[in-house]
Parts: C-alpha cells; sequence; structure tokens
C-alpha cells in the first residue's frame, strides 16, 4: 500500500487499521496496490474535504480507483461494506473510493 504525496496519515484513528488491510487484500485480488489518496490532511477551513468530514477526526480514508472500470470499483465497494459491516460507509466517489468509520452508530 502507498500514501500519494501530500497526503497524511498522522492521526489516523485506531478504527481505520482494519480499513487498511481489508482495502490491501481486496486491491491486490484484482492486481492492483491500493493508493491513499487523501487521509487526514487538511483542516475544515482550507475547504480540502467538506466542513463535518471524518477525514479531520482521523476517520476516514480515500483510495485511488483510477485503474479499475466503475463496474469494477461498485464491485470492490460492496466488498468492502460486507467485509467492513455496518459501522462502516464505504461509497465510490467518481475518481476514488471513501471510506468512514461511522462512530455514531455504535
Amino acid at each position: 500500500m502507498r500514501l500519494k504525496k501530500g497526503a497524511s496519515l498522522e492521526g489516523l484513528h485506531v478504527s481505520m487499521a482494519i480499513v487498511l488491510h481489508h482495502v490491501e487484500n481486496v486491491y491486490n485480488s484484482y492486481g492492483e496496490e491500493a493508493v491513499i489518496t487523501s487521509g487526514t490532511e487538511g483542516n475544515p477551513l482550507d475547504g480540502v474535504h467538506s466542513i463535518k468530514s471524518y477525514h479531520y477526526f482521523g476517520m476516514a480514508l480515500d483510495f485511488r480507483t483510477r485503474y479499475f472500470t466503475d463496474a469494477t470499483a461498485n464491485v470492490i465497494v460492496r466488498k468492502l461494506s460486507e467485509l467492513l459491516g455496518f459501522n462502516y460507509t464505504v461509497i465510490f466517489e467518481k475518481n476514488h473510493i471513501h471510506i468512514q468509520y461511522n462512530w455514531r452508530n455504535i
């Protein structure tokens, strides 16, 4: 797994460790290396993410999808959703997969 230049994992919440594990395994099963395109970088005032983004709390990560077709990316989203369960939201957002830990569900 690689980290895109400019992306940060500083302050990543422990709940995201399982995400890293599953994403790496699923991407590898498709012959691709997972690349984290966005982590904890930025702040609510810089406009990198929405003002209420879970990225700022270390509870969201984005992963590159440019080497997958939209159909394949959607299959990956379903697989990751099943693996992670209801406490995580997994969304294909046009050019990346966004995964966040929904701490309010517990």
